[in-house]
């Protein structure tokens, strides 16, 4: 007997499939979320010292926060995870 019904399994992918799509609008939402209180509060002092690290006039308070969902969309395609597995033999941890 099947485990799982061919419904099911269909869910689960299509499920996967719109998580793999909305994963990064998630993450921009909350990026452009933290900037724009960056924004607030910093604001002025984080452009002043990009306009002077790199020698420009072109920074300016209000493109923080679509600066910090851009960086932090494109960081999230970099990121790993890394899993360690324990194995647990007669109650000792190898």
């Amino acid at each position: 007997m099947n485990r799982y019904s061919s419904g099911s399994i269909i869910g689960w992918i299509i499920g996967i499939i719109l998580f793999c799509i909305f994963e990064p609008v998630i993450y921009f939402g909350l990026a452009y979320f933290g900037g724009w209180i960056m924004q607030m509060c910093i604001g002025t002092t984080i452009t002043n010292g990009l306009n002077l690290m790199f020698d420009t006039t072109r920074f300016t308070p209000d493109i923080i926060p679509l600066a910090c969902g851009t960086l932090a969309t494109i960081g999230s395609f970099f990121k790993t995870r890394v899993i360690q597995r324990r194995i647990i033999s007669y109650g000792k941890v190898m």
